[in-house]
């Protein structure tokens, strides 16, 4: 997915939507099936249906906090890796965008209920609901889609993160080996002479990190031995 810019109003904030609220209380609000339409057509600006994740100015900034957070968690090693981590943060931020108009819908739901009981007008609180209702119903259906895409997904990237790493530990083993080779010898040598794309210091650091292992496990070993 990819993120355009729009002129939309920043997404409420909790203190905004109880503000909407206690002012809605205060007014008598649309009680006009038309009055009604256009109330429930205040949230329906979204982009929830195409692939372009629709950002606000003042949602830039917020947005790409969370992208850079999601890329210092998950650490992508290859290109095709940052491209579906993009992809699932896109999705995850989708999920946010719909969790704050249910909520916000939630809380025009509650002053309609207030406003019908206090003016005892029951008869007709179904119908002041109904598009409201359908609204969320709608945002429900998209919120399940955005879920599975970025189970989905998240499911991909780890899968293709555990193929990278699994190639990239046999290529150190296989290059281990023969810079061990190499020291025998007393000859210096260049990985990428021999098709390895990996550093001299990274295969040192790898054999360092096996003799540690190597070195934990015997030590184990007599411990468990010298109980017996």
């Amino acid at each position: 997915m990819s993120y355009r810019e729009t002129e939309r109003p920043p997404m409420s904030t909790a203190k905004q939507i109880e503000a909407n609220r206690e002012n809605a209380q205060k007014s008598t609000g649309p009680s006009s099936s038309d009055g009604l339409k256009r109330s429930s057509l205040n949230s329906t600006v979204h982009g929830f249906t195409g692939q372009t994740l629709v950002l606000s100015a003042a949602e830039k900034a917020p947005y790409e906090a969370f992208v850079n957070q999601l890329r210092e968690e998950f650490r992508p090693s290859t290109a095709e890796s940052r491209e579906l981590l993009q992809n699932y943060t896109d999705l995850r931020w989708s999920i946010q965008q719909i969790t704050v108009q249910q909520n916000n819908i939630l809380a025009i739901m509650n002053v309609i209920v207030e406003h019908h009981i206090a003016s005892d007008d029951l008869a007709g609180l179904d119908a002041a609901l109904e598009p409201h209702t359908r609204r969320l119903k709608t945002l429900g259906t998209y919120e399940q889609r955005r879920r599975r895409a970025a189970k989905e997904t998240l499911a991909l990237f780890n899968e293709l993160e555990l193929q990278h790493k699994t190639a990239q530990q046999e290529q150190l083993q296989k290059a281990a080996q023969a810079h061990q080779a190499f020291q025998k010898l007393h000859q210096t040598w260049d990985p990428k002479e021999f098709g390895f794309v990996c550093s001299l210091p990274e295969i040192e650091q790898f054999l360092a990190r096996q003799q540690s292992r190597e070195l934990l496990e015997m030590i184990r070993q007599e411990a468990a031995a010298s109980k017996s």
